[in-house]
């Protein structure tokens, strides 16, 4: 729990005056208090020692709201620093998986509007190897998915695998004659393991998520055929 300069004023004023009122309180009752009738009027030392009394009550009372207060703050740190300490290695845990990049697909052309082969190159810059990588790229909502076989290691510090995907049977029919257009607007995720042995999943922009199992569900449209480089 941290407190900003002006909030620990406030209460440090507040008991101040806390404490300014309590010795004003005890000092007024000592003076206005008369004793019954037939009784004697306490004397000063008589006042000192009963309102020494209250005043140790009140300070155990203070310390203890103090150390109270203090384990409260002391925990809430604690559970801070804690939780700091988890998204540093959950940051540093991304780095790597952060480093892998996948470029735009390659399109090779059959004709105008239809192409026979898409290529992808996935280029790993992080400082560790990377294990078992699969590609899945769609070239448009509702297209086949394209997925060559896995690439056993892509080697650390700017090593890279092609994988080229193209199709057994009829080439795949493209929207419009926009080849670019298409090939940024793909769809390209990889799966992959780290030196580690954690999974990872990732779009081509996107950020990279922890997986259980670094393998893509079953692929969507016969009539593939593919190979990696």
């Amino acid at each position: 729990m941290n407190l900003d300069r002006r909030t620990r004023r406030y209460l440090i004023g507040c008991l101040a005056l806390s404490s300014i009122g309590l010795v004003l309180g005890m000092a007024a009752i000592s003076v206005v208090y008369r004793a019954p009738t037939g009784e004697e009027q306490p004397k000063v030392t008589d006042w000192m020692q009963g309102w020494g009394s209250i005043a140790g009550v009140v300070a155990g009372l203070a310390a203890a709201g103090a150390a109270a207060w203090l384990l409260m703050h002391e925990r809430q740190e604690a559970q801070r620093a804690r939780a700091e300490l988890a998204a540093e290695r959950a940051d540093a845990e991304l780095v790597g998986p952060r480093l892998v990049v996948a470029t735009d697909p390659v399109l090779y052309m059959y004709d105008e509007t239809s192409a026979h082969e898409v290529a992808v190159t996935v280029r790993n810059f992080g400082p560790m190897p990377i294990l078992r990588v699969f590609v899945v790229v769609s070239l448009f909502p509702g297209a086949e998915e394209m997925r060559p076989p896995p690439a056993n290691v892509i080697p650390p510090l700017s090593g890279e695998r092609r994988f080229v995907a193209g199709f057994e049977d009829d080439p795949i029919k493209l929207p419009h004659s926009d080849q670019v257009l298409i090939s940024q607007s793909a769809k390209v995720v990889l799966y992959f393991t780290d030196a580690a042995g954690q999974g990872w999943r990732k779009t081509k922009n996107g950020q990279p998520e922890k997986v259980r199992f670094a393998v893509p569900p079953p692929p969507k449209g016969p009539g593939l055929s593919s190979v990696a480089g």
